[in-house]
């Protein structure tokens, strides 16, 4: 596995109002994990847990991450990522979800506080055998989702695109699935964000795994529109593997 991680300064002053912030202040972290063959990131991290990690032929690049229940994948991500605004983006090809596999929450992404319970928290979900939503939790753990309507997003062997956007200052969450806005929640209010994530989890928590490949997962600091995810899934080969 390669990761390439940009890292860019945040400086922002004492704490004011959500509402007073301008978008343009969250300039984070871009994070793209191209799974060839390596566990450490381009600046010498290592994950903080890797276990029993393997690879396989991915859909873009070299390799994917092949992602089971003994799998452990855990990234430091504290002040890294936004919370106010973004979207996370991965290619994913589940192995035998059908066929007799037990329906169980199972984590693409998770990104929390440690020793906290879904507060300022995001996830994206597979919920059922074929079903997926997003979740964005703030430090009173209001919750917005976006979920399926429903539809059999996930097909056994076959690639598929997920990504979902958030955006606390309009209390917007989108899911998209291969480049198709899929769904769209909205609160009355700007959500309440406090402080984010100690780490990114990745396919897995403990036994909530994807049982599948992940590959090309990104994450940026902007909140893209259908236009922007679509070209995201279209990128060629060569392009990911740059």
């Amino acid at each position: 596995m390669r990761i390439a991680m940009t890292w860019r300064s945040l400086l922002v002053g004492p704490l004011i109002a959500l509402s007073l912030i301008p978008v343009q202040c969250w300039g984070l972290t871009v994070f793209q994990a191209h799974f060839n063959g390596e566990l450490a990131t381009t600046e010498g991290q290592e994950p903080l847990v890797a276990e029993n990690v393997r690879f396989a032929p991915g859909r873009c690049g070299t390799q994917g991450i092949f992602v089971t229940d003994e799998t452990q994948l855990h990234y430091p991500a504290k002040g890294n990522i936004s919370l106010y605004q973004g979207t996370v983006g991965m290619w994913i090809r589940p192995v035998g979800w059908r066929g007799g596999v037990p329906e169980k929450t199972r984590y693409l992404l998770d990104w929390r506080q440690e020793k906290t319970n879904k507060e300022n928290y995001l996830a994206l979900v597979q919920n059922s055998r074929w079903t997926v939503n997003v979740q964005l939790r703030d430090q009173k753990r209001k919750i917005i989702i976006a979920m399926t309507k429903p539809s059999n997003v996930f097909q056994d062997w076959t690639w598929v695109h997920l990504a979902a956007a958030w955006s606390a200052f309009t209390g917007t969450i989108r899911l998209y699935v291969n480049g198709q806005l899929l769904d769209e929640q909205s609160s009355s209010e700007p959500l309440v964000i406090g402080p984010t994530g100690e780490a990114i989890r990745i396919g897995s928590i403990g036994a909530y795994s994807v049982d599948g490949v992940i590959d090309e997962l990104v994450i940026s600091d902007r909140f893209l529109g259908e236009d922007q995810v679509m070209a995201e899934v279209r990128k060629g080969i060569v392009a990911y593997s740059q």
